[in-house]
């Protein structure tokens, strides 16, 4: 079973409290399960998860790898990061890299306003 960003329009402590409970019967019920989520803190309860939940399925936390380039390299102030999407069992990295992620297509803030300056669209301030 896949769930992509399953409970992602409930409020975030509810989403945890609704994702935790899906997770333990899923388990109950022996299923194999993907859970593609940003509640970092699900992954890191996996263990107290798998202690809680009889049966011998377990949860496990998995992560794609990524390779994160020295600052500077990509001739910006900040780190490139390139996935590698080679997913291995790890606790949640914290993080999402999404300000690295806009940078590189070009979607930043201060990108979106050069372009929109350029094109007219935005008026430079004086």
């Amino acid at each position: 079973m896949l769930l992509n960003e399953s409970l992602s329009n409930t409020a975030p402590g509810e989403r945890l409290y609704l994702a935790r409970d899906v997770v333990r019967i899923l388990c109950l019920l022996g299923a194999r399960a993907i859970f593609v989520t940003h509640l970092h803190q699900l992954a890191t309860d996996a263990e107290s998860l798998n202690a809680e939940t009889p049966g011998d399925n377990r949860i496990v936390s998995m992560v794609a790898t990524l390779i994160e380039e020295d600052e500077g390299s990509n001739g910006g102030d900040s780190a490139d990061i390139r996935r590698t999407y080679k997913v291995v069992p790890n606790p949640p990295m914290g993080r999402s890299y999404a300000m690295e992620i806009a940078k590189r297509y070009g979607i930043s803030y201060e990108q979106l306003k050069e372009t929109l300056t350029e094109r007219g669209v935005l008026k430079t301030s004086s």
